[in-house]
């Protein structure tokens, strides 16, 4: 379900609401003025292929055959609803997007701070989904949710010993974002007799991102400066060269990297086809 039809859904849930039960006076909404055509009509508008959205005869919005006035009125308001048939078919068309193009196997990875309900975890597990997560509270949440140690990963600039250590014990991967992340682990996996497995984080800055603006700001900078300054991760020049010391360390075993970290900041598909060619494609030399 889109955002944008989430938030007009609950909008137009909370005034059909508020015209039923409210007293006339009490509406909120009546400047939009709409009518159980037009409502149909916005609904169209803004609902995906995916979304189990719909309206009654009434103009009323319906989610999963469920009318928002019910909900609202079993639940309370505010309240926010997600279509569980939607979750699921959205992150089957992305895995199996991937696994149609991909040679090897693929995990689609939550990242439990997009929305850290834990029923939404719950039913990304049952799919399979791998997961993100940063520091010891996402960590707890992921797995109180349901999740699969190997198919976790914890990431973070500053990771603390604590946050470190709460890692190694649950067996989960670790995205190095710090020389001292190296050391540190080392360290723990030594503490607990538990081998540390690790990967590098690696981002690549190719000049075609200079294009590029974000579309979550009107600041005026592009993807190139905004990658370079914002987001973590090594170059790979660097990442190359801590390599040997991770190798030649004991009780940790590097993974392999952690590529393409540079958010969602563009949506457009160019942008994304710049960051794999800079990563698949040899620099000249």
């Amino acid at each position: 379900m889109s955002f944008t039809a989430v938030s007009w859904a609950v909008h137009h849930a909370r005034c059909m609401l508020y015209a039923t039960l409210g007293p006339p006076d009490s509406d909120p909404c009546s400047s939009l003025n709409m009518t159980i055509s037009n409502v149909k009509s916005a609904l169209d508008g803004v609902a995906t292929a995916n979304d189990h959205l719909s309206s009654d005869a009434n103009g009323m919005l319906q989610i999963e055959g469920r009318s928002a006035e019910s909900l609202l009125e079993e639940f309370g308001s505010p309240l926010y609803v997600v279509s569980e048939a939607t979750l699921r078919t959205n992150f089957r068309r992305i895995r199996d997007a991937f696994h149609s193009r991909w040679p090897r196997p693929v995990n689609v990875m939550y990242a439990i701070k997009a929305n850290n309900n834990l029923a939404i975890r719950a039913i990304l597990h049952e799919e399979g989904r791998a997961g993100t997560c940063f520091g010891e509270g996402e960590l707890y949440a992921t797995f109180l949710g349901g999740a699969d140690h190997n198919k976790l990963v914890m990431n973070g600039r500053n990771k603390t010993y604590a946050e470190l250590t709460a890692a190694v014990k649950a067996g989960v991967r670790v995205n190095i974002d710090g020389a001292d992340e190296v050391a540190m682990s080392t360290e723990i996996a030594d503490e607990t007799g538990r081998t540390g497995r690790v990967c590098l984080r690696a981002k690549v800055t190719p000049q075609e991102f200079e294009q590029f603006v974000p579309d979550y700001t009107a600041l005026p900078f592009n993807m190139l400066d905004g990658v370079r300054g914002m987001q973590w991760g090594y170059s790979i020049e660097a990442a190359t060269q801590m390599v040997p010391e991770i190798l030649a360390s004991q009780g940790i075993e590097l993974d392999g990297y952690h590529h393409l970290h540079v958010g969602r900041s563009n949506p457009e598909p160019d942008y994304y086809r710049a960051l794999v060619r800079a990563y698949v494609e040899p620099s000249p030399s």
